[in-house]
Order: structure tokens, then sequence, then C-alpha cells
């Protein structure tokens, strides 16, 4: 365990750890399915699907209200994960959750029902391609705005690509500045939201 986590089970109380460990421990499996693929797609359903999870033990929403966190900004945090990892889903995530309103909402106004759409769709399935997208695009969204809208979000902070520009990853805020360096705490954007 790493010393930022060690300070942050000092100040929980035995339940709270218990549910910290078990929480990070899902997180985990969600980002690099090191226990196999069956369980990196149950976590995956866990964190992310619109309907409650028929899985024993306590759901994902729960743990995050039982650490005072919002579930949405550590839902957020994983897809940032995926990004680092660069990590490459072969189709949507099944019963994905919608994204955060507020994404959604700052989508739509900077981009319009296409941005909305994107942003949505990049959100459900992470490491998606522009070529992914246009294949499923609705009647509203032509092919051809697929990448411009994506680099118009990109430049909103929400959504992000991978290093070459093929896979993008709903991210909500760019946790790059605008010289391309990390940014010193992803997680203070949400402070106030």
């Amino acid at each position: 365990m790493n010393g930022d986590l060690l300070a942050l089970l000092a100040d929980l109380d035995e339940e709270q750890r218990q549910v910290a460990l078990y929480l990070r421990e899902r997180v985990r499996d969600a980002c690099i399915g090191s226990t196999g693929k069956r369980n990196q797609r149950g976590s995956l359903e866990w964190m992310f699907s619109a309907e409650a999870g028929n899985e024993p033990g306590p759901s994902f929403r729960d743990c995050c209200a039982a650490l005072g966190a919002r579930h949405w900004v550590v839902q957020l945090r994983v897809q940032v994960q995926f990004w680092l990892d660069a990590a490459r889903f072969t189709g949507a995530i099944p019963m994905a959750c919608p994204p955060p309103a507020i994404i959604i909402e700052e989508a739509s106004f900077k981009a319009g029902s296409a941005g909305a759409w994107a942003a949505r769709r990049v959100w459900e399935w992470p490491g998606v391609t522009p070529g992914e997208l246009a294949q499923s695009a609705p009647d509203f969204v032509r092919g051809e705005e697929i990448l411009p809208t994506l680099e118009h979000l990109e430049d909103q902070g929400i959504v992000i690509p991978n290093m070459d520009g093929m896979l993008w990853y709903c991210v909500g805020r760019n946790p790059l500045n605008k010289a391309g360096k990390p940014v010193r705490s992803w997680a203070s954007y949400w402070r106030n939201e």
C-alpha cells in the first residue's frame, strides 16, 4: 500500500477501513483485470451498471457513501485511469449508466446534441475510435462530424485521446494542463460540485 492510502485508512473507523479496502480492490479489478476478465467485467458492471447489481456485498454507491465520496467522481477517476493505461475496450461497458449529468450538460452546451451523444458514447466505451463512433452514430450525427466534435470536446477537457489520437476517453476534466503536464490535483476540479 502506498503512503496516501495508509494515511487515509488511519483516519477511518474499522468499518470504513474495510469498505475502503473493498472499494480499492474492486477499482483495481475494473482497471487492470488483474484476476482475469471475469472479475474485470464483474467489477466494471458493479461500478458502472445502470441497474443495481445482483452481487452479494455492498453496492458501489453504498461504498462511496460510506466513505463520503461522490460516486460519479470516483467513476470519472476510473475513466482517467483507463486513459492512463491506454485501456482498449472491445465494446461498451455492459449496462453502462449515463455519465454524470454535469458532463452531459457541459458537452451539450459546448458541442450541441452531437457533443452530448459523443461524450456519453465515449463514457460507455473507453478507448473507442472515431471510426467505431461513426459506425454507431445516430441519424442526427453525421460521420464527418465525429472527429471535429471530439476535438471540440477535447478543447473543453471533457474527452481526451491517447497519445496517437486514435483512442478516446471521457474524463470530465483533462488531467493535463495546457503544457501537457499532469495537473497537481485532478480531483480539485470537483470540490464545489
